[in-house]
């Protein structure tokens, strides 16, 4: 992530690294290799490292996989961040140039609240009318934006106010679509974000990240801005992995693949010096690398013929 920042992104005044456990081993190494970023660390960041150091095998470690979400870290930074900021997770990379500096001119002078990223070609993210407005940027029209009346319904809709959404669904309409186009207001990361449009969609966030909830407050968002736009850069500008993920969960349990186990090995790999994770960029990391780590190491927590099944 970090690299593709350096090698595809312009106009960059300050990377910050808002960290919820990686080991200070680790961080030092990033921050050595990466002088500029700031890092700044969550309130359980020691008590959740240790969990990445040891594997959440020990008992001890079952109430640290329970911690809140630190959403105070975030929204503090957001508070403290530019106008408009880009937010990436950990797992997302840069693949095409992105001009920052540029980009926050259009938003600004077309007052747009969010600029997505990635899903830019999906047409369940982006319902409706798109309008190329130069700049490699497109404006979003989703149906339901269609006028303030079609905008409280669909808050409405969101929120089952009024008991809207089991209405039509005992009338037998078939709403998941409706709900997943509410996409096209939001995006969890991936995006340039006004800060007060980022700052409405989390409020009230407190245990876990609900994005029930943040769609909702962006569609609220909508209704009581009616000037507010929407928009995607034409091209995707950065991707994601499936290989790996920061949790455990039902999918370790199910293929028999510990993913903490996995990471601590690939973590401890990079720190050596023996794994390069931009070696496949733009695309992900080359399979056949992952795989030779796992076959040398042989952690019988995560062997290497259970990975790919894990990645399906």
């Amino acid at each position: 992530c970090l690299r593709s920042i350096d090698q595809h992104m312009s106009g960059v005044d300050l990377i910050t690294v808002l960290d919820d456990g990686t080991p200070l081993k680790l961080l030092g190494e990033i921050k050595r290799r990466h002088p500029r970023i700031e890092v700044r660390l969550s309130t359980n960041h020691a008590q959740k490292a240790r969990e990445v150091e040891e594997g959440p095998h020990r008992p001890e470690h079952t109430e640290a996989a329970k911690l809140r979400i630190p959403w105070d870290l975030w929204t503090e930074a957001v508070r403290r961040a530019s106008e408009y900021f880009v937010l990436l997770e950990d797992d997302e990379w840069c693949i095409e140039g992105i001009d920052l500096r540029g980009l926050e001119r259009v938003a600004r002078d077309k007052h747009i609240d969010i600029i997505r990223l990635t899903q830019t070609q999906s047409p369940v993210f982006n319902p409706g009318k798109i309008d190329s407005i130069g700049a490699g940027i497109a404006l979003l029209h989703p149906w339901y934006l269609a006028n303030r009346g079609t905008a409280r319904f669909y808050w409405c809709f969101l929120r089952n106010k009024y008991k809207l959404a089991s209405a039509l669904r005992r009338l037998g309409v078939s709403t998941q679509q409706w709900k997943l186009n509410a996409w096209a207001l939001y995006a969890v990361c991936g995006a340039i974000f006004r800060k007060a449009y980022w700052l409405h969609t989390c409020r009230d966030m407190k245990a876990d990240i609900n994005e029930k909830q943040q769609l909702q407050n962006a569609a609220e968002w909508a209704v009581r801005h009616p000037a507010a736009r929407f928009g995607i850069t034409t091209i995707d500008k950065i991707t994601t992995t499936f290989r790996s993920s920061v949790s455990t969960a039902e999918r370790d349990v199910k293929v028999g693949f510990d993913m903490v186990s996995f990471n601590r090995i690939m973590n401890e790999q990079w720190y050596q010096g023996k794994l390069d994770p931009s070696a496949g960029l733009p695309g992900d990391y080359p399979v056949e690398l992952v795989l030779s780590i796992l076959e040398r190491v042989r952690e019988p927590r995560c062997p290497a013929n259970k990975w790919l099944p894990w990645c399906d």
